[in-house]
């Protein structure tokens, strides 16, 4: 257990990257606090209208394909990315830049 002994307060938990990673760090050991709200404030590409001629969901396909992956990531993988930082496994890093991107700016 990576997380053991530790606290975490997630927000955004309801959902998404928060509910992944809320979920992925209390499997990990850690004692997880969680807070959400209703309405969105943040704008996302994938929330934003689409073109008339278009859903969110072909938006979203159009726009992972621009992504060297081919896909758009999954909450899970944010989450593990999260829980190497947050862990004693990265007790040696400090100051370093850690893209989880579908290697977008690679």
């Amino acid at each position: 257990m990576h997380l053991e002994n530790k606290i975490g307060i997630v927000t955004a938990a309801a959902s998404g990257m928060g509910r992944a990673g809320a979920l992925r760090f209390a499997k990990e050991g850690a004692a997880v606090g969680v807070a959400d709200m209703l309405r969105v404030f943040v704008a996302r590409p994938d929330q934003q209208q689409a073109p008339s001629d278009q859903d969110k969901e072909a938006l979203i396909i159009r726009r992972s394909q621009q992504i060297p992956l081919r896909r758009t990531g999954k909450p899970e993988e944010i989450a593990n990315a999260a829980l190497f930082l947050l862990s004693d496994d990265a007790s040696f890093v400090s100051g370093a830049t850690l893209p989880v991107d579908g290697a977008a700016t690679a």
